[in-house]
């Protein structure tokens, strides 16, 4: 440190010196502008060996105190980016990510920040950000975006500060529009949609429809296009959650193993 501490001196002087010079308005021919040059490419040489031989490690935060990684400073045109190589650095090490929009990224969010809570304060989603070891540094603004994106999704849900990662589906509902009728048969055309759901189900009557019903997906014209003559249909939207509380109960227990296989994939930083 002291040899860079002295080259920086040198450097500091010769810059002033260079400057007298062109106030003076010294030629650049002359022998003493001449000399002032030569000093300084060397001076700037002698200052970037001493950076290249002094700082050779980077130290950084893990989950088992501190690690360390070799790094090397490169200049180009007497310049050298030193944010950009301490982030190139960490990154390579996977300390430092810019998957920051993936599912991996939210999933990694919710073991960690989450600590394996349903529901956590979004400010100490972000104390836990800066305090554990174990989490990556990325964008200062990355876990806003991820809540503003999940939010929007409605993927989580922000319960008066407290943010929700795993909310109850919204309700269920069928959206049907008339399209066409024909009089002499009695056959009506109906555009049917599933609102929050992943099919629509049917019975004849007033018979409530089950996973076990007619799929309006499988019924001649399908969604855009559902033809029947009956005079009273009884309808459903399903969803995942919605078939019941024992397919509740093994999609809960699914998205629970799919957690614990997201934080064991992670890498022990």
């Amino acid at each position: 440190m002291e040899r860079i501490k002295e080259q920086a001196k040198q450097y500091k002087a010769i810059l002033h010196i260079k400057a007298e010079l062109e106030a003076e308005r010294i030629s650049k021919s002359d022998p003493q502008y001449i000399e002032a040059e030569n000093s300084l490419d060397k001076i700037q040489f002698r200052l970037r060996s001493a950076l290249q031989e002094t700082f050779t490690t980077l130290v950084y935060p893990s989950t088992n105190g501190f690690r360390s990684t070799d790094y090397r400073i490169v200049f180009q045109e007497n310049r050298f980016n030193g944010e950009a190589l301490i982030r190139n650095t960490l990154e390579k090490v996977k300390k430092y990510t810019t998957d920051v929009a993936s599912e991996n990224f939210r999933k990694k969010c919710e073991a960690r920040l989450f600590a394996g809570q349903k529901t956590s304060s979004w400010n100490e989603v972000k104390r836990r950000a800066a305090k554990l070891t174990n989490w990556n540094f990325h964008h200062p603004k990355a876990l806003e975006e991820l809540k503003k994106q999940m939010l929007e999704q409605e993927v989580w849900v922000d319960e008066g500060g407290a943010i929700n990662t795993q909310p109850p589906p919204p309700e269920t509902s069928v959206g049907i529009k008339d399209i066409s009728q024909d009089e002499d048969t009695g056959e009506v055309t109906l555009k049917i949609s599933p609102i929050y759901g992943d099919d629509v189900k049917y019975e004849i009557g007033d018979r409530e429809p089950t996973t076990a019903s007619s799929s309006v997906g499988k019924a001649p014209g399908g969604y855009k296009a559902f033809k029947t003559k009956d005079l009273l249909l009884t309808w459903a939207s399903l969803n995942l959650i919605g078939g019941g509380d024992e397919l509740q109960e093994e999609v809960t227990k699914s998205q629970e193993q799919a957690f614990k296989k997201a934080e064991q994939q992670i890498t022990g930083l």
